[in-house]
């Protein structure tokens, strides 16, 4: 297996969640097979798409080199469960993604992020094919010519789920990862290059027409450091 990534929107709660996630859900974490780091992150207040909602307004993203296997999904399920924030149902959204492979990164830059575009991503029903070969042949190193874009990592969901009742409005998630001060700049720079209008000349090659616009967007700020 080529590992997985949960991708969890959630609400925030008390004082009390910051000091789980670092410490004992954090702890839980390192004890299993694969795992890499937590990003945490909000809903920044610029978002691309500007009439989408967006009704939640944390999100963590934990990586795993290895899985998901089933106790995996039930050790971060148990951890979860202990959270002043993510026991509920109701109050957090989760999806699990099997990696498609690991980041493409600029050469040079650290796996610091700043920010992040998540794409909640769906192919055109028959053409999955067509779809991750565009993204492959075309459009990560288009979009990692945008100076602040420092990764791009891609998954698809994941027949293993730890919550299979939730609503998975995504086949697949698409993550760009940002080193910057001014996200409007970069995400508005890589918006410009995608429709030929960009001041550098570079212009995208065209989106392929497997791409759904039955898709959600939303533009992440961290709220500290990873975890490890």
């Amino acid at each position: 297996m080529s590992g997985f990534g949960v991708v969890t929107f959630y609400h925030p709660g008390d004082a009390g969640f910051d000091a789980w996630l670092a410490g004992e859900h954090l702890a839980a974490m390192r004890t299993l097979p694969g795992f890499v780091r937590i990003l945490p992150f909000r809903i920044a207040k610029h978002q691309i798409l500007k009439d989408q909602p967006q009704p939640w307004q944390g999100v963590l993203i934990h990586e795993f080199t290895e899985g998901p296997t089933a106790e995996q999904m039930a050790a971060i399920t148990h951890s979860f469960e202990q959270s002043p924030v993510l026991d509920g149902g109701s109050m957090r959204s989760l999806h699990v993604f099997d990696w498609l492979a690991d980041w493409r990164r600029q050469p040079g830059t650290s796996s610091a992020v700043t920010h992040l575009t998540l794409v909640m991503a769906n192919a055109n029903k028959g053409q999955d094919a067509e779809y991750n070969a565009w993204y492959e042949d075309h459009h990560i190193a288009d979009t990692l010519t945008v100076p602040g874009n420092v990764a791009m990592r891609r998954g698809k969901l994941s027949d293993r789920q730890i919550a299979a009742d939730n609503q998975h409005p995504a086949g697949y998630v698409v993550m760009v990862a940002m080193q910057t001060d001014d996200v409007v700049a970069i995400t508005g720079e890589t918006g410009l290059r995608s429709v030929g209008k960009s001041e550098s000349g570079y212009v995208f090659n065209p989106r392929s027409p497997a791409v759904s616009d039955d898709r959600t967007i939303h533009v992440l700020e961290a709220t500290g450091a990873e975890l490890r």
